[in-house]
């Protein structure tokens, strides 16, 4: 791995930024923005991802961290019977101001112990060739996972005496564990400004090599605005947006596609969205300039928009007609050689088993049909369901942590609507009656 560090990067990082940024984008270590406008792309060959040791499907659905006096065997013995019985695994970190055992004995000991460890290997104490004797030693001791970070950076009054080593990032170490036979787990928060393109940089991770991800403050819909990257890579990838074009998104919600577009593709995006509370949203999360509007009567001239998108909007409104009228309304706005991005949810036959209220989905020929007659040419199609997807032991995670949700909070309203909305979309998706289309369209 020849790629070069950032040119003023405090830890030397190459596939930045880290999860360190602060809210107001700046560096945790020094007093400057952070160098990484956006996250690093991993240009080298993706190496085997290392399963061996994690068959995901039983791993662990409560990984708990494990914390202990450092130094203190009797300590660690202690804490791993107390915590034995409550979890499935146990996350054992490192910390700047508090070093430990080394991390293969530190995973012998709690082996030893009967619990299963998931180790933190940091770059910020090792060069590269000691990174790689502890990765060697983890996979000899059979440990399930190593969690690869960049770490922290130390205090100025932790150790002075002690020098910072980075030869490596997360994302670098992630690829060496995976090259050597380890199973690599990787870290990201989502919560951490580029916030709308944290779902990217932890596919960047996977590429590298990483088989697991750990999630700091995230809730389940943040995992699902991640899960959601793939099909907006699929219509950026056709509708090609250029740096300063015009896009429009077509009942934005609260504007996250939309900015992870414009920054993926320096597209000027503007978004139309009836719900006053998700313009308001929008302009308090992302910044956006939002407009508030129906689709059936955008505000805007005719042929003045580069490109379109509207994601999952066209089986909300309410019937063929009203969804005629938005067709129009996007080849009306849409410059005559600019392209429309569609996701709509199409039904296999006119007639579906207990379908979500308020929704009106078309078949595929009502579909074909309605674009002809709204003057738009299909150029490309897919179905969501042949693009990459979660694994089925990711989803079978995604259950059991619903399992866990019913189970503390069904009682309560909120949920239970929530979850017959859900139930029928899953219902309709998983028999067939309906499936997620992603189309490329322009004015005919």
């Amino acid at each position: 791995m020849q790629m070069r560090p950032a040119g003023s990067c405090p830890k030397r990082m190459v596939m930045g930024p880290c999860g360190g940024v602060r809210p107001d984008g700046s560096c945790e270590v020094r007093p400057h923005p952070c160098v990484f406008e956006s996250p690093a792309v991993w240009a080298e060959p993706v190496p085997p991802v290392a399963l061996r040791s994690l068959p995901l499907s039983t791993g662990p659905l409560i990984l708990t961290d494990f914390s202990s006096e450092p130094y203190s065997a009797r300590m660690l013995t202690s804490v791993a019977a107390t915590l034995a019985p409550s979890c499935d695994a146990v996350l054992v970190g490192e910390h700047q101001d508090q070093p430990g055992f080394p991390p293969t004995l530190y995973a012998s000991m709690l082996l030893a112990a009967g619990l299963r460890p998931w180790m933190t290997l940091t770059c910020r104490d090792r060069n590269r060739i000691v990174l790689e004797q502890e990765l060697t030693g983890l996979r000899q001791v059979g440990v399930d996972a190593v969690l690869c970070v960049t770490g922290d950076a130390r205090a100025y009054d932790v150790r002075p005496d002690v020098t910072q080593v980075f030869d490596l990032d997360g994302t670098r170490l992630a690829a060496l564990a995976a090259s050597v036979g380890v199973t690599a787990a990787v870290v990201e928060t989502p919560t951490a400004p580029p916030r709308h393109l944290r779902g990217f940089r932890l596919a960047t991770k996977q590429r590298a090599g990483a088989a697991a991800a750990v999630l700091n403050h995230a809730a389940v819909p943040t995992v699902a605005a991640f899960m959601a990257a793939a099909a907006l890579d699929w219509l950026l990838a056709r509708l090609a947006p250029r740096a300063g074009e015009l896009m429009i998104d077509v009942g934005a919600g609260v504007g996250g596609p939309a900015a992870y577009a414009a920054a993926r593709t320096g597209a000027r995006p503007v978004l139309v969205e009836p719900e006053p509370g998700a313009c308001r949203a929008a302009v308090r999360l992302f910044h956006a300039l939002v407009v508030q509007a129906d689709a059936r009567a955008l505000p805007f001239p005719d042929a003045c928009a580069d490109v379109m998108w509207s994601l999952g909007v066209l089986c909300t409104t309410d019937g063929p007609q009203s969804q005629l009228a938005m067709l129009r309304e996007l080849r009306r706005v849409s410059r005559p050689a600019g392209r429309i991005g569609l996701l709509v949810y199409v039904a296999a036959a006119p007639e579906l088993d207990d379908p979500p209220e308020g929704n009106h989905f078309p078949t595929r020929g009502g579909l074909s049909a309605l674009l002809d007659e709204a003057g738009l040419q299909l150029l490309d199609q897919a179905e969501a369901g042949d693009l990459p997807e979660a694994s089925p032991e990711w989803q079978d995670r995604t259950k059991a942590v619903e399992r866990e949700l019913q189970r503390r909070f069904g009682g309560t309203a909120q949920l239970s609507e929530a979850s017959k909305q859900s139930d029928r979309i899953g219902h309709l998706l998983r028999s067939g009656q309906l499936s997620c289309e992603l189309m490329v369209a322009r004015p005919r």
